[in-house]
């Protein structure tokens, strides 16, 4: 999914399992983005090493290089976007180009700023389910979970909208059966 959205990376991965009788569902979760890997490899990962600062290059000045909110900024020309969005100039800079509603499993990095009070959203989907066994059993879970995450992401977009917000950071789907 990452490549087709024309990311590198997938950040906040995890994946999780649920088993119920002779059901098991593996759900993995991520942040598909697109990461200069190049100038990664020269930041240590334990942090500033020599006067260098994450974000800045070591030479003339220190020069940044890049706006502290452009990790939230699309990483496409508005022209080629690979799927249908609704997009805004950025509040922060005023340059680059966000979409509207913002949903990652990551937090939300310290450089970025947030206007306005956060607050917990939750989204609940009850499915009743046959009581059939075997691979009649799977099938029916596997044919309806991706109905279900189309009903959480509707119900979490809505409850964005009537709240005022436009992003979740730290997104988490747990499943039970």
């Amino acid at each position: 999914h990452a490549k087709a959205l024309g990311c590198n990376m997938i950040v906040g991965y995890q994946e999780k399992t649920v088993i119920w009788d002779d059901v098991l569902i593996l759900t993995s979760s991520g942040t598909a983005a697109v990461c200069n890997l190049g100038f990664m490899a020269e930041l240590d990962t334990s942090g500033p090493v020599s006067g260098i600062m994450p974000g800045r290059m070591p030479g003339s000045e220190a020069k940044i290089l890049q706006s502290e909110c452009s990790v939230c900024h699309i990483p496409y020309l508005e022209s080629s976007v690979p799927f249908p969005i609704k997009l805004v100039k950025c509040g922060q800079c005023g340059r680059g180009k966000v979409p509207d509603i913002l949903l990652t499993t990551v937090e939300p990095p310290p450089m970025v700023e947030i206007l306005g009070q956060g607050g917990l959203i939750q989204a609940r989907v009850l499915r009743l389910k046959k009581d059939l066994k075997g691979e009649n059993n799977a099938r029916e879970v596997s044919d309806a979970l991706p109905f279900m995450e189309y009903e959480i992401h509707r119900q979490l977009v809505n409850k964005l909208k009537v709240k005022g917000m436009n992003a979740i950071f730290g997104l988490t789907v747990d499943l039970s059966m």
